[in-house]
C-alpha cells in the first residue's frame, strides 16, 4: 500500500482493540457511523481504498447468511437482531435495540468481528 491508499480493515483491527475509545461506544451503529466518517476523510483527502474484498458488500454478505428480505437496514442492526434473538422475517426496526443489554452490545461486537473474519476469508 502507498501512501495514497488505505483499508478500510486496518481501520477496523484499530477499532477492535478499544472500540469504546474510537467510535465513543461499544455500539455496532456507532462504529458503523466512525467508519463512514472515516470514509469520507480517506474521500476528502483523494485516498483511495483498497480494501479486498470491498467492505460495502458486507452488508449483503450479513444479508445472505442470516437469510434477511434485503440489506437496507445495515450490517450493523441485522448484526443486533441476530443477537437479540430476532427472526429476520419479523422485525419491526423501529427501537428494536432499545432494551439491548451491554453483554449483548458486546456479544455483537464479537460477532461481527467473526463475520468480517468469514467474509474476508470466503471472498479474499
Amino acid at each position: 500500500m502507498n501512501k495514497n491508499e488505505y483499508s478500510i480493515y486496518d481501520a477496523l483491527e484499530t477499532i477492535r482493540k478499544r472500540p469504546g475509545m474510537y467510535a465513543g461506544d461499544i455500539d455496532l451503529n456507532a462504529i458503523q457511523t466512525y467508519l463512514a466518517g472515516y470514509k469520507m476523510a480517506m474521500l476528502d483527502a483523494e485516498l483511495e481504498d483498497v480494501s479486498e474484498p470491498e467492505f460495502h458488500s458486507f452488508h449483503e454478505f450479513v444479508r445472505a447468511k442470516y437469510n434477511y428480505f434485503e440489506s437496507t437496514a445495515g450490517w450493523a442492526n441485522m448484526i443486533k437482531a441476530i443477537v437479540i434473538g430476532l427472526e429476520p422475517e419479523n422485525i419491526v426496526w423501529e427501537n428494536y435495540d432499545k432494551n439491548m443489554t451491554f453483554e449483548q452490545q458486546k456479544e455483537a461486537l464479537v460477532l461481527f468481528y467473526n463475520l468480517l473474519e468469514e467474509f474476508r476469508g470466503t471472498n479474499a
